[in-house]
């Protein structure tokens, strides 16, 4: 495996736990393509090193916020699915691995998993939480139709993620 892709569908300057995976796996010889949003400025370990590549997403803009819920979680969605989806299938190139965290799971884990296969890519889950558990801080109805559908996507993507245990030595 020469080239992986670890997605942060967040800020990667406060995701430690991915940006170490992207560490260990540069400082294998794996080149690695490290996608999301760099609002914040990532580790200097993570920006001086020659093996990892950062890929910028371009954060859905802070007015989204102010429209009522529904139509404001609609179009982050929308405009987190089409970036992703871009990003993945042109930005970078065709590694072996693509290694996303979760949550958020929903539209991630779809999109790295149809573009794994896409690229031939194996596909895999740091699983740092569920993504279900997040949103019931914001949604605390399991019945409401987001919670209903994030449970759906991801126990459907979850059967296709690699089954393996990915272990990294410290």
């Amino acid at each position: 495996m020469s080239r992986a892709t670890v997605v942060v569908l967040g800020d990667i300057g406060r995701s430690p736990r991915m940006g170490f995976h992207a560490l260990s796996l540069a400082q294998k010889g794996i080149f690695v393509d490290l996608v999301g949003y760099t609002t914040t400025k990532p580790d200097d370990h993570l920006l001086n090193n020659a093996n990892i590549r950062m890929v910028s997403l371009p954060p859905p803009p802070d007015f989204l916020s102010s429209l009522p819920a529904g139509v404001s979680y609609g179009l982050k969605f929308l405009w987190t699915a089409f970036f992703l989806l871009l990003t993945l299938l042109f930005r970078n190139g065709f590694p072996s691995l693509i290694l996303m965290q979760n949550p958020p799971g929903i539209p991630c884990m779809a999109i790295c998993h149809a573009v794994a296969r896409i690229k031939r890519a194996k596909f895999a889950v740091d699983w740092h939480n569920y993504t279900w558990t997040i949103l019931r801080e914001t949604i605390d109805d399991r019945r409401h139709s987001l919670n209903q559908a994030n449970s759906s996507a991801n126990a459907q993507t979850t059967k296709k993620a690699e089954k393996k245990q990915v272990g990294m030595k410290h």
